[in-house]
């Protein structure tokens, strides 16, 4: 039996259209509320507010503004390098690691070498002093990079 459309109604929109529209017409108006919104803290002793920097574009996961200026990863390593004139990866991961703990704790050889490449400097085959030949750059390369 087929049963057929009432004769009166006519459907003024499509709903699966309409609704996705409406639904992501919804999300970006939450996005924008949680952007704008004042960010507040409560402890147990005093409630405070406090409101989003405009200076700091980032937001941690406690809805605090990073208040520590940008790191530079070419900087970090030319600090790293000190007076040598090749290093490997593992020696650079090694020095960035015990110099600033807090950023670099965990960096290894194929994290540095993949900054570097990303930054433009050449990873090739480099020979420490009196080292054997392993994949790392050169102080001059970094040095390139940064000015």
């Amino acid at each position: 039996m087929l049963i057929a459309p009432r004769p009166g109604a006519v459907r003024s929109q499509d709903t699966a259209t309409s609704g996705r529209s409406r639904s992501m017409r919804r999300s970006a108006r939450m996005a924008s509320a949680v952007r704008n919104r004042a960010w507040s803290t409560t402890t147990r002793e005093t409630s405070v507010s406090r409101t989003r920097d405009s200076s700091s574009s980032t937001v941690s996961a406690t809805g605090r503004p990073y208040t520590a200026a940008p790191r530079s990863f070419a900087a970090d390593v030319l600090a790293v390098f000190g007076t040598d004139e090749r290093l490997w990866s593992a020696t650079i991961a090694a020095r960035l690691a015990e110099s600033l703990p807090g950023v670099y704790a965990d960096v290894t050889a194929d994290a540095v070498a993949s900054q570097l490449r990303a930054l433009g400097v050449e990873v090739k085959n480099v020979r420490e002093r009196g080292q054997a030949v392993r994949k790392g750059c050169e102080r001059t390369a970094i040095e390139a990079v940064t000015s």
